[in-house]
């Protein structure tokens, strides 16, 4: 096996790839778009929650933590870190 070199391996991909990619202009403005509209989603999701002032009943939280963190609280854990002996 002969050594190809780095520079001509990457001029023969970049020369190939200009010259088969006639839709790649569409595709990347598609692309953009995309991530333009999850950049906005986040940022606006982010806002709401930091605006939005509203409390949840502690027995809410503790079956959400239960539920929803796959075995990371159990019940007595939960018990402990809210300071009472609650009747879960």
């Amino acid at each position: 096996m002969q050594p190809i070199s780095l520079r001509k391996l990457s001029r023969e991909k970049l020369e190939t790839e200009s010259f088969s990619g006639k839709g790649s202009e569409k595709d990347a403005s598609a692309s953009f778009a995309q991530e333009t509209d999850k950049i906005f989603f986040n940022k606006a999701s982010d806002m709401l929650v930091k605006s939005t002032n509203f409390e949840l009943p502690d027995e809410f939280l503790k079956r959400w933590l239960l539920e929803y963190n796959e075995g990371k609280y159990t019940r007595s854990r939960l018990r402990r870190i809210s300071g009472r002996s609650g009747n879960q």
